[in-house]
């Protein structure tokens, strides 16, 4: 039976003296599965450390949240809004998971070979 999986939260190390690319490197030598809300940019360099995507911030930040109060009259319910949200989420990161999965190729230069008749 596998282990206990373990991630760390980005928010709360990040912005520490450490560059993002450190810091991945980082978790990932400890030994944590996974990290959590970090920033879609890093997204790929979490997966090239072979580490998970652990949660996603969904809507943005806090500050930009579904529970505002200026929204207590929102145009569209709630409800609705969320759907329509987490659909877009769902083909952002389906799209950033297949460009991991398939990623554009680097042009291989080709040797030319000259013969001397």
């Amino acid at each position: 039976m596998a282990g206990p999986k373990a991630s760390m939260t980005w928010w709360s190390f990040v912005d520490r003296g450490v560059s993002a690319d450190d810091l991945i490197r980082a978790v990932a030598s400890i030994g944590y599965d996974g990290i959590e809300l970090a920033d879609e940019a890093l997204w790929p360099a979490i997966a090239e450390a072979g580490l998970r995507i652990v949660s996603h911030r969904g809507h943005g930040t806090i500050e930009s949240g579904l529970n505002r109060a200026e929204d207590k009259r929102p145009k569209k319910p709630l409800t609705d809004r969320i759907k329509e949200r987490l659909r877009d989420l769902v083909d952002e990161v389906l799209g950033t998971l297949e460009e991991l999965a398939h990623p554009t190729p680097m042009p291989v230069p080709i040797p030319v070979r000259t013969r001397r008749w």
